[in-house]
């Protein structure tokens, strides 16, 4: 008998150890929150095992009158933990109560308290959490300013602002009554400042003012806490200028496609990891459990509101609130995994609120829930000693013509990582640009955009024509886009005003008046910072156009000209030294002396042929490659003489080389010929267009020869800027005036105007470049499409054709026919007859004087005879 007994009691033992312990698990839900209670109704099902299983009770509140009476009934159901997705105003007193008994309590919510409890985990990331994620998406892409559009729920804003973050709050006023922001909230760092701007919207979709007034602030970055995109698309802001970046973490699982499709460029952040397999396992758990009919167990008659029963299905649940679900399933998982390890020693009580009793084994189980580690659906699961989550990560993904795409990871350690980009890729880019109409803004200025000449009237884009016409179409005919052009409506590139508001073309970009600026729009810092610019299709810079002198008619003595002054003194001066020393080598060579036909070998009889007048004949008639008798004998007279031949044979050949081209080019004097030359001088003035590139290039620069040429230009009056090219050409061929402007149209106007006439180099470089809307997702596309038209030379054979062929090369073809047919005039050889004559009466001069001297010698001489 003893020995049953025994037998019975090790059975007992048995028995009880294989039957599964089970435990309460108590939720408190809100009355319209269907999905919460289904998910943990799932996850509570599903999560009992042969060792242990759960019994759910769930309370559904509609006001927090009855809330703490509901707790307390909750307490005295020997629940092990307590599950709540109340907001945070709603669950204090449910944590106050928990905390006092010590019964654990596991949050399913945002939680934006800022006090600690030591009884309490909480399975969502901390409310700082998505404004980190967001702060160092800001830093990763530069951004430099944005909008944060919100209705109800600062969390993400003030998180945004907290010190925690990588940024300092500059001005901020937070109003979490109102929920307002009231002023421009400029949040800064050492290295990189962001503006952000944030909008309370008005309730519903009252708030078409407010986007209104937001797009004309031109902001393109939007993060949005609370808005739909309906208003947006309605004002027209879904275009491939903005860009909205979403806080909340399941509008991923919707279907933006046609938000997208409009250009829209959509960030969202995400929790849950889809490809996980406990994401996975998730979604089978929902399907197996849905019921035939629609309906859930759960719910009996007058749970739930009429026709729901049929609208809650699978994809209503999961799709539309799936990190709400995976977070419930992992805050069951970890009350599942804790009660494994602790079933033995678990021994839940009933805890009435009117006394202070507690439950002993509370803090043991809540201390054993925070060491709990695994990876859930959420990611990485881990607390801290106050039950937050830490080492968690976060995806950030982007919107598709497909659907969303993962762009990025984001670990609480480490950050971002992995980052792709913040825009398509250009495959993406190039498929968005087929079939869109852009709209194009052009400054006219010849050859890049011009009227073009027609008898017939013509309308639209067949009005216009030129270079950057031409380069247009090949863009938009390689990218399959379509354009309208129009005239910048107030005719200028543009400039900032001192409110720092730009005009002209970059004004009509900004304002988003135009999609695109094709003219001759120079890239540089000023403008790059309120626009984008495509690669450089032109490369150029500053130059002086001024006009040409008038050519100065040839002097008499213009056959001196191909030598210099000097080089007439030294050849005149080489001229009597080489005669003296012929003459007196040859009177020391005994060679030299010879005798005379009367000679009969007598030494006083002997004569030497290079008197000192032949001598000097000698070297006159080589000179002058002419020929004389006289003939050298020694070797050292012939010595000198081939010297002698060889420097006349070098000079005379170098000067009659340059003569031909002194005798029949008309020389130009410039009177400038540098930059510098016009800083010295005050004769000629000096402009540029008004409101240009160039303009604000003498304005900056800090080179003392241009600082002094801006000097010179501020204070002239009357004005020396112009309004256009045109003004500036007219005032250069009136005179004593030089235009600056860039080499690209000088080169154009010299080419038809032979009046016209570049001085000097360039001052500078720089480049021509498309003009685009800050971040706009056309311009590296078209940049590609410029560099490969730049490769196949397609952009060289529009300039020969805009500049030569097309009325260009009139001056070299008028200076090629001057050259071939010149003819010389008697202003040009006139010195040389003035030679002749004086010449030739010298000649008479001096043999009249001889023929008188010897006139008299022969008189005297008859006198002296007589006598």
């Amino acid at each position: 008998m003893r020995s049953c007994c025994c037998w019975l009691a090790i059975s007992f033992l048995l028995i009880s150890n294989l039957v599964a312990k089970v435990f309460w698990l108590s939720s408190l839900f809100g009355k319209r929150d269907v999905a919460g209670r289904i998910a943990f109704y799932v996850a509570v099902d599903q999560y009992s095992t042969s060792s242990v299983t759960f019994k759910s009770r769930m309370l559904s509140m509609e006001n927090d009158e009855d809330l703490t009476k509901a707790t307390c009934g909750l307490l005295l159901t020997q629940s092990i933990a307590i599950f709540t997705a109340l907001d945070t105003r709603s669950s204090e007193n449910v944590r106050l109560l928990c905390e006092s008994h010590e019964i654990p309590l596991v949050m399913v919510k945002f939680d934006d308290s800022s006090k600690p409890f030591l009884n309490s985990i909480d399975l969502y990331p901390p409310s700082t959490a998505v404004g980190t994620v967001i702060s160092n998406l800001i830093k990763q892409f530069q951004w430099q300013r944005a909008v944060i559009l919100y209705q109800d729920n600062f969390v993400v804003i003030h998180s945004l602002f907290s010190k925690t973050v990588l940024f300092n709050l500059k001005t901020c006023m937070l109003f979490f009554g109102l929920m307002q922001l009231q002023e421009l909230l400029n949040l800064q760092r050492k290295d990189y400042s962001v503006i952000f701007h944030a909008q309370r919207l008005n309730p519903g979709r009252q708030f078409r003012p407010q986007l209104k007034q937001l797009k004309e602030l031109q902001h393109i970055y939007f993060f949005v806490v609370q808005a739909d995109l309906v208003t947006a698309m309605e004002m027209n802001m879904l275009g491939p200028y903005y860009h909205y970046v979403f806080t909340d973490l399941d509008i991923y699982t919707l279907d933006l496609i046609p938000y997208k499709m409009k250009g829209c460029n959509i960030t969202a952040i995400r929790f849950v990891d889809d490809d996980a397999p406990v994401t996975k396992r998730i979604i089978a758990r929902l399907k197996n459990h849905k019921a035939t009919n629609g309906s859930w167990p759960i719910f009996t008659s007058g749970t739930l509101p009429v026709n729901c029963h049929f609208t809650l299905t699978f994809d209503y649940i999961f799709v539309y609130y799936q990190t709400y679900v995976a977070v419930i399933n992992d805050a069951v998982s970890v009350i599942t995994k804790t009660a494994i390890v602790l079933q033995n020693s678990l021994k839940p009580e009933s805890i009435d609120c009117r006394n202070e009793s507690v439950w002993r084994g509370g803090t043991t189980f809540m201390n054993f829930l925070k060491a709990t580690a695994f990876q859930g659906s959420t990611g990485h699961i881990q607390f801290d000693g106050y039950g937050k989550r830490f080492n968690f990560s976060m995806q950030i993904v982007e919107a598709t013509t497909q659907g969303f795409v993962k762009i990025a990871a984001w670990t609480q350690q480490r950050g971002l990582e992995h980052v792709k980009s913040d825009l398509p890729k250009t495959a993406q880019i190039a498929e968005s640009l087929e079939n869109k109409v852009l709209r194009v803004t052009v400054y006219m200025e010849a050859p890049f955009v011009m009227y073009k000449k027609s008898v017939e009237k013509l309308s639209g884009n067949d009005r216009y024509e030129g270079f950057c016409i031409d380069l247009l179409e090949r863009i938009a005919e390689m990218n399959k886009f379509n354009f309208t052009i129009h005239e910048v409506k107030d005719k200028s590139y543009g400039t900032p005003d001192a409110n720092g508001r730009w005009n002209g073309i970059i004004g009509e970009l900004i304002n988003g008046d135009a999609d695109v600026a094709v003219a001759s729009l120079t890239i540089n810092f000023v403008r790059s910072e309120v626009i984008d610019f495509s690669v450089p299709y032109m490369h150029l810079g500053i130059s002086i156009l001024f006009k040409k002198p008038e050519k100065t008619p040839p002097s008499l003595l213009s056959f001196l000209a191909p030598l210099s002054l000097d080089v007439w003194m030294y050849m005149g001066a080489a001229y009597v030294v080489v005669s003296l020393i012929l003459w007196l080598v040859a009177r020391i060579s005994p060679s030299e002396w010879v005798c005379s036909h009367t000679c009969q070998g007598e030494e006083e009889n002997k004569e030497n042929q290079f008197s000192l007048g032949n001598s000097f004949w000698f070297t006159i008639g080589s000179l002058m490659q002419q020929g004389c008798d006289i003939a050298p004998r020694a070797v050292g007279t012939r010595m000198v003489a081939s010297v002698w031949w060889f420097f006349t044979l070098i000079l005379i050949s170098s000067y009659t080389a340059n003569l031909a081209a002194f005798l029949t080019v008309e020389r130009m004097e410039y009177t400038i010929n540098s930059a510098e030359d016009l800083v010295k001088q005050t004769k000629i003035r000096y402009g540029t267009l008004n409101r240009g590139s160039t303009m604000q290039f003498f304005k900056d620069s800090k080179i003392p020869v241009y600082e002094k040429m801006w000097m010179a230009m501020k204070s002239s009056e009357p004005s020396v800027f112009v309004n256009g090219s045109r003004e500036g050409i007219s005032r250069v061929k009136q005179g004593n005036y030089a235009y600056l402007m860039e080499s690209s149209m000088l080169e154009f106007y010299v080419e038809r105007d032979c009046d016209l006439t570049q001085i000097g180099g360039l001052l500078d470089s720089k480049g021509y470049g498309i003009g685009f809307r800050k971040g706009s997702p056309y311009r590296e596309a078209i940049s590609q499409t410029i560099l490969y038209l730049q490769e196949k030379t397609v952009i060289t054979e529009l300039k020969d054709k805009w500049w030569k062929r097309r009325g260009g090369g009139k001056c070299d073809s008028a200076d090629g026919k001057s050259s071939i047919s010149a003819e010389l005039g008697l202003q040009n050889v006139g010195g040389v007859f003035v030679v002749m004559l004086l010449g030739l009466g010298l000649a008479v001069g001096v043999t009249i004087f001889e023929k008188l001297k010897t006139y008299t010698r022969s008189r005297q001489s008859q006198k002296k005879d007589n006598n």
